[in-house]
């Protein structure tokens, strides 16, 4: 696993993500944690993804071209 741009090497965790520019605010944004909810059809293969859940995630590497949220 490669290191994260905002904790190194640091496990932090199963629920982390990697933003883009809109949300990396030049660094600001390592630790944040965003509430996210599964909206789309298909995951990885799998037809039900979705649950109707939300999950947080923590903000632990830079993404440029990231899609935003």
């Amino acid at each position: 696993m490669a290191a994260s741009a905002c904790f190194g090497d640091a496990d932090e965790g199963s629920y982390v993500a990697g933003v883009g520019d809109e949300l990396w605010d030049n660094g600001a944004a390592c630790g944040r944690q965003y509430s996210v909810i599964c909206t789309g059809a298909t995951n990885g293969g799998v037809p039900q993804p979705c649950t109707g859940g939300a999950v947080t995630v923590k903000i632990v590497d830079y993404n440029p071209g990231a899609a935003t949220i």
